[in-house]
């Protein structure tokens, strides 16, 4: 009997916390509209170093941080993010055989359904454009305010027409 009275208790305050959860404001909500997020460039540039293939990163902390900045740069620092109050999206582009090739966040929205999409513009050089021979792999580093939502992408490739 004393084990069915323990399991009852036990089954009521998991029922009074997932509530709680539920209709607190520990739980960020959706929004009624979706809502532009405004982000400001950390860093961008056609050599990202050891990131060789097209990726995305969600950066959390200044550690996490720094490591990035290690893959793209080598050596230095990046400058201090308040990671209170923002977070850091990174896009890369993977490597490419020629020049001529980009990449950048066109926008950041919060959707009505809780979810930030991140949409990325990437550019490729058209049949008639000259471009170098360089090895080069396009990445553009971004602070936004921080949010709970998770991200997801979009990604639209646009050829330039070089006549």
């Amino acid at each position: 009997m004393r084990d069915v009275l323990i399991i009852g208790v036990a089954c009521a305050a998991a029922i009074l916390l997932g509530a709680w959860l539920y209709f607190s404001d520990v739980v960020v909500a959706p929004t009624a509209q979706d809502v532009t997020a405004t982000f400001s460039v950390l860093d961008q540039g056609d050599e990202s170093g050891a990131v060789t293939e097209r990726k995305n990163y969600r950066i959390k902390n200044q550690e996490e941080l720094a490591l990035l900045w290690k893959m793209v740069h080598g050596t230095g620092a990046p400058s201090t993010v308040d990671f209170s109050k923002d977070e850091v999206v990174a896009v890369f582009d993977g490597t490419h055989a020629s020049g001529g090739y980009g990449i950048t966040i066109a926008s950041i929205v919060d959707t009505k359904d809780g979810i930030r999409t991140v949409s990325i513009q990437h550019t490729e050089p058209g049949a008639s454009c000259v471009t170098t021979d360089a090895i080069t792999s396009p990445f553009e580093i971004v602070v936004i305010p921080k949010s709970a939502f998770p991200l997801s992408h979009t990604d639209e490739v646009s050829v330039v027409d070089c006549n």
